[in-house]
């Protein structure tokens, strides 16, 4: 695999009914991710998840290290968040703090829904090929962004806390990714 030392792997190419929950590549944080190595790509827009991607659930604030990513991610690549939040007022005062579009709701406007991710790529003026999503949960983030033709980036949380329908849905999350891993569809372990 690729990029081992940076902490990251590329996925196997995934076949058969599990396909959409595997990403193309996982990360243990967002920092981790190499921007030239995404650019090398083709991708040329990035779509980013908020609670427990960049902040802790319902947070606001960022490492130093994350803020330097974003830094040179703005230099380098279209920006957008994507947020299941209803109101949406954090995802606003986040977005307008970093200087990036966001994109919020919930429900058939929501995550997985492909709707939000055609709504966020349109806001880059790029096409679904040239853009990846950057997200912590396999079916909100991984699933919906592969639907709808992008390229996924899955994170490890940065934080414990969250929603308790979120934490179900890793529990179920951990049994697709052992099934991938069985069929060898999965990166091998992040150091």
């Amino acid at each position: 695999m690729e990029n081992r030392d940076a902490g990251w792997e590329v996925c196997a190419t995934p076949r058969g009914p599990l396909r959409h929950f595997c990403p193309h590549l996982c990360a243990r944080r967002v920092e981790d991710i190499d921007l030239a190595d995404l650019r090398a790509r083709g991708l040329r827009a990035i779509l980013l998840d908020l609670d427990n991607t960049l902040t802790t659930w319902r947070g606001y604030e960022m490492t130093p290290a994350l803020e330097a990513w974003l830094e040179q991610a703005r230099r380098d690549f279209r920006l957008c968040l994507v947020s299941n939040q209803i109101k949406g007022r954090r995802v606003h005062e986040i977005a307008d703090r970093l200087g990036i579009p966001c994109v919020h709701g919930l429900g058939p406007w929501g995550k997985p829904g492909r709707l939000i991710f055609r709504r966020a790529v349109a806001l880059t003026g790029l096409p679904p090929e040239q853009t990846a999503m950057i997200g912590d949960q396999m079916f909100a983030d991984i699933c919906g962004a592969r639907r709808a033709g992008l390229y996924t980036i899955l994170v490890e949380p940065v934080g414990k806390r969250e929603l308790f329908i979120t934490a179900g849905m890793r529990k179920l999350a951990g049994w697709v990714e052992r099934a991938l891993r069985k069929r060898e569809q999965w990166p091998e372990d992040k150091q």
